[in-house]
């Protein structure tokens, strides 16, 4: 279930989402919640996820923001996934720069944290197209 809303300068979208699946490990339940508003090239959002049943229970919660201006879009985001077996911490920022209509290059940096000490971090460049 989706929604989107646009006010003047300001937009608000949310969206709820429910699945379940019969596996041969069990059944699994799954409840997602989003919500994210945009004002003056300002977006700010948040995503929580919970996945129970199947291989483990799971939460997932994810908060980030950007802002763009002209052709530019710079972001923050964390995320955090917590499970039976440990936790997992992500921080991220990207860039984003709009070549053409529908045409985008990202620049991103990701560190991961996870509780068994499996670290690591990661930069990624990848371009986006969407037509």
């Amino acid at each position: 279930l989706n929604y989107r809303g646009e006010y003047d300068d300001f937009a608000i979208q949310g969206s709820l989402g429910y699945s379940y699946a019969d596996l041969t490990t069990g059944s699994l339940n799954q409840y997602m919640v989003g919500l994210q508003g945009e004002f003056g090239g300002f977006i700010l959002g948040g995503f929580w996820q919970n996945v129970d049943g199947g291989a483990g229970d799971r939460n997932d919660y994810v908060v980030n923001g950007a802002y763009s201006t002209g052709r530019w879009t710079m972001g923050l985001g964390w995320a955090l996934v917590e499970r039976s077996v440990g936790d997992n911490n992500k921080f991220a920022g990207w860039l984003t720069y709009a070549l053409a209509p529908g045409v985008t290059v990202t620049s991103a940096l990701e560190h991961n944290e996870q509780s068994n000490g499996a670290d690591g971090t990661a930069a990624l460049i990848y371009m986006g197209l969407s037509f």
